[in-house]
């Protein structure tokens, strides 16, 4: 599947004369004993090459695409990891990652279904793996990836993604807490995969992720989160746009 997005992709750049193609893997990649042989095959299917990316420059260009502002926290709810990005008392953009993301979670409690029993030992999961964590005082915590963006999109009951609504959009605990029940009620049901703001192939980890980010926001005390479309892929595409810049520069 991924070849055949990347091959598109690459016809795409193509079709607009890209010069520039920057691709990276994340945590899957980073955890997969074979992850030599995945770059060469998906950098085939680009025809450019796909570099794996450390946890900590993962961070880095996450805040960077992401945080509008230094006291901002981000989190980044991934199918393999969750991370907590912020700046520390120094200055520094600091990391957590947490061994706990939508797909895993999923994997480990809920293939076969949602019980209330699961339910409990994932959250245990879940705070174990935040227990030891900090976080500063924050002005906000902004939110990625594809949970709460599809949390946004259900609560506005929204046929087709729409970025311009989405980002931005405040999410309370409250919501969110609400949406996990549904999502637990109707979980590997077709009006799961049917109900507006849901992409058919996310449903079967959108609980997962909501419980991992309930989850979060009850622990740190936190009534809210805002919603953004960015991540990751803004801080790539900012630092490239920074370094043709500096190229130009020097010239």
């Amino acid at each position: 599947r991924a070849e055949t997005i990347l091959l598109n992709y690459s016809s795409l750049c193509k079709e607009y004369s890209v010069d520039v193609s920057n691709a990276i893997a994340t945590s899957a990649v980073r955890d997969a004993k074979n992850k030599h042989d995945v770059l060469s095959r998906l950098g085939k299917a680009l025809d450019a090459p796909v570099y794996c990316i450390s946890g900590k420059e993962e961070a880095q260009l996450c805040f960077h695409g992401t945080a509008q502002a230094d006291n901002e926290c981000i989190l980044d709810i991934g199918g393999g990891s969750t991370e907590l990005v912020f700046r520390n008392d120094s200055g520094d953009i600091q990391s957590l990652s947490i061994n706990v993301g939508a797909v895993r979670l999923t994997e480990r409690y809920f293939s076969d279904g949602v019980t209330d029993t699961n339910i409990e030992s994932a959250q245990r999961d879940i705070i174990e793996a935040i227990t030891h964590i900090t976080l500063p005082e924050l002005s906000m915590l902004r939110a990625v990836a594809g949970t709460p963006t599809t949390l946004a999109a259900m609560t506005l009951d929204l046929a087709e993604f729409d970025a311009q609504q989405i980002d931005g959009f405040a999410l309370t605990l409250n919501t969110v807490s609400n949406h996990r029940q549904w999502l637990m009620q109707h979980h590997g049901t077709e009006v799961l995969r049917s109900r507006n703001g849901i992409h058919p192939d996310r449903a079967d980890i959108l609980f997962a992720g909501t419980l991992i980010l309930e989850t979060i926001l009850k622990h740190f005390s936190i009534s809210e989160c805002t919603v953004s479309v960015r991540g990751v892929r803004y801080g790539l595409a900012i630092r490239s746009a920074e370094a043709i810049q500096l190229r130009q520069l020097h010239r």
